[in-house]
């Protein structure tokens, strides 16, 4: 059940070959892994952020009108004072 090669080390070209980042500082590390990040484009981020907005917007109109309705439908069988 067990590899035979479980608590062998890596040579030093498996190490390369698995984290190329491996002989680097943890800065420069970083650096290197986020140039390597496909980021958004800005036309992109603010249709993002606008889509969210409109779904918040929306959200929080259904929230307050679906709590005014039931309020009012409590008012009505007496459930909650007026």
């Amino acid at each position: 059940l067990c590899s035979s090669q479980e608590g062998r080390e890596l040579s030093p070209q498996e190490r390369l070959e698995a984290d190329p980042f491996s002989d680097m500082n943890i800065l420069a590390a970083m650096w290197e892994e986020a140039k390597l990040v496909e980021w958004p484009k800005p036309g992109t981020v603010v249709r993002q952020t606008v889509v969210t907005a409109v779904v918040l917007v929306a959200a929080v109109f259904f929230i307050v009108t679906l709590d005014e309705a039931i309020k009012t439908l409590y008012q009505t069988v007496g459930l909650y004072p007026k």
